[in-house]
């Protein structure tokens, strides 16, 4: 089938951090290509720690009302 690497750098250079074209495949037949979309994101620290901390207000949430369903099962049994 064969194989592709693009470097970074490729990406770097290309506007918008994007690329999008045919590329040749590497140990395949010289008529073998791949139409590739790469796109280059960078991740935001900062945002990444909101939606770490929003996650875990999330699971807070879920488990009280959990334990609140537990304890209105458990006195409607009795």
């Amino acid at each position: 089938m064969g194989s592709l690497v693009v470097p970074v750098r490729e990406l770097l250079s290309e506007p918008d951090l994007v690329l999008d074209q045919w590329l040749g495949l590497d140990g395949a037949s010289p008529d073998s290509q791949i139409l590739l979309r790469a796109e280059l994101k960078v991740l935001c620290p900062k945002k990444c720690e909101i939606d770490v901390e929003r996650a875990d207000q999330l699971r807070d949430r879920a488990d009280s009302t959990a334990e609140q369903r537990l304890e209105r099962d458990t006195v409607q049994q009795r």
